[in-house]
């Protein structure tokens, strides 16, 4: 039953993360993933991991949150989604800025640029 709701679990975690309580946002991302791939919603498995990805980003755990990115990314491209894909490419690009990294930021900002201009 749960397993319905698992949003409710992924908006939970955000919050929490928002208001600087890492461990139950944790608790409830991880929950709500748990739950999207029971139901098999990609579309909210992949939010769940871009939710995990930035409490792991404020944990300092940046090889983590860089899983989570390229997995929901993949994800997204097997829905097929191209607004969230572009979503999806920008929230990796942010993440190699934030890291400092950002000829990677660019080389992916340039990547979704044209993968629009094929898309739309």
């Amino acid at each position: 039953l749960l397993a319905n709701v698992n949003s409710l679990f992924l908006n939970i975690s955000s919050c929490y993360n928002l208001t600087d309580k890492p461990d139950s946002a944790l608790y409830y991302v991880n929950k709500g993933i748990a739950f999207s791939k029971q139901v098999e919603n990609l579309t909210s498995e992949a939010n769940g991991l871009n939710i995990r990805a930035a409490i792991y980003s404020r944990r300092d755990l940046k090889k983590e949150a860089l899983i989570d990115l390229e997995t929901a990314l993949q994800i997204r491209k097997k829905i097929g989604d191209l607004h969230y894909i572009i979503s999806d490419m920008g929230q990796l690009a942010h993440y190699y800025a934030y890291v400092k990294q950002a000829d990677k930021g660019i080389a992916i900002s340039f990547q979704f640029i044209e993968f629009s201009k094929k898309s739309y």
